[in-house]
């Protein structure tokens, strides 16, 4: 078995160890719910509260009306500069000197008490240098760190305020992210690993995050972060002439679709031939040229579907456990994500219960799917020919 061993194990265990002994010997960790009391802190807007109504033209199209619109809303959210901070694990959970712990409503982390690390001072690493927090919950997701972390710090950037020149990450994922970040304009050499331990930093740039209830930051923002990352976009080979991309999940640990091979031949009588993808396959510069060579891109819900936010004019489907969904789930968030980027999207239901035991493995019936993706070609001939 290949185990994989998290960076800075002695860290790590140091901080858990003592965080397990101070839960049951010292009082919780008093929280600061509002930041104007920390003496010399900062503040100035990136985003303002507003809501709108997305439209969903090939949903339409193929489900219904009722598929037409979403009403999308997001908060009000100043960032903040904040003085001598303590940074603890992973999640770069904030410390102030005085030592209380930043509530909630500011936070970018797990707040769970049994999931919050307390800092080490004698063992803090220093950085020389101020850091823009760009870790928290669900940094190893490329999905959730396109869409939650990555817009905190465009929104900051585009306010013209003034940034610091390096970035916090959690240790062990500047590879990957750095590919991501460059397409924003900043360099690898900008991205700062942050500690399973303690990191202290003498000015820290906090931006909370900015999705409502949909979990979507401003629309607007969105359209704006999906053109800059595009256009920065070098294609470094030839485009593959598949008109239909597959991103496959049979390199996910779970929640798999058992029964891919039989709608992707279903997939390549209806539409063409079809390349079948496993992302932890191919480096980024392969995935986006994949990206841009093909027509159509298709797969199970799960975070390979963030990548149609870096491309533009293709048709994005998007295959659900269970029956239609008119909430914000990320069904709904991967579709939105596609759409504001440029794309056509469309969810479709397998109208069975989704599996929760087990690994979650599933099967979208071959009938249904069939008969959804003839109709789905008819409707974006349909479309097409009206544009």
């Amino acid at each position: 078995m290949n185990l994989r061993i998290k960076p800075q194990p002695l860290q790590r265990w140091l901080h858990d160890f003592y965080s397990g002994l101070a839960r049951t010997w010292l009082p919780p960790v008093a929280e600061l719910a509002d930041l104007v009391a920390i003496a010399g802190a900062r503040a100035f807007p990136v985003q303002t509260a507003g809501a709108v109504d997305l439209s969903h033209p090939l949903e339409a199209a193929l489900h219904g009306p009722a598929f037409a619109h979403t009403r999308i809303t997001w908060p009000s959210v100043n960032a903040w500069r904040l003085p001598d901070t303590y940074l603890v694990g992973d999640q770069g959970c904030v410390h102030l000197a005085n030592g209380l712990q930043l509530g909630a409503q500011h936070a970018v982390w797990n707040c769970s008490t049994r999931k919050v690390r307390r800092p080490i001072r004698w063992l803090a690493r220093h950085s020389n240098a101020p850091l823009f927090h760009l870790t928290g919950t669900n940094h190893e997701n490329r999905a959730h760190f396109v869409l939650e972390h990555l817009p905190r710090y465009f929104a900051a950037n585009s306010t013209g305020q003034g940034l610091p020149a390096h970035c916090l990450i959690a240790p062990g994922h500047r590879a990957w992210q750095a590919c991501y970040v460059e397409l924003l304009g900043l360099q690898e050499a900008c991205l700062i690993e942050g500690s399973p331990g303690t990191l202290f930093t003498t000015e820290l740039l906090l931006v909370p995050y900015l999705g409502g209830e949909a979990t979507l930051p401003a629309p607007a923002t969105l359209r704006s972060m999906a053109a800059a990352m595009q256009a920065r976009i070098r294609l470094p080979g030839e485009r593959t002439a598949a008109p239909v991309l597959w991103i496959s999940r049979r390199d996910a640990p779970d929640r798999q679709l058992a029964n891919e091979e039989a709608l992707v031949a279903i997939t390549r009588r209806l539409l063409g031939e079809v390349e079948v993808v496993c992302l932890t396959h191919h480096d980024f510069p392969a995935q986006l040229t994949k990206l841009a060579g093909c027509q159509w891109i298709i797969g199970a819900q799960g975070q390979g579907l963030h990548l149609p936010f870096l491309t533009t004019g293709k048709q994005v489907v998007i295959l659900e456990q269970g029956g239609p969904n008119h909430g914000h789930g990320w069904d709904a968030v991967f579709r939105d994500l596609a759409e504001l980027a440029g794309n056509h999207a469309v969810r479709l239901f397998s109208e069975r219960p989704p599996v929760t035991q087990g690994t979650g493995d599933w099967e979208f019936p071959t009938a249904r799917f069939a008969t959804q993706l003839t109709r789905l070609r008819t409707t974006w001939a349909g479309l097409s020919q009206s544009d």
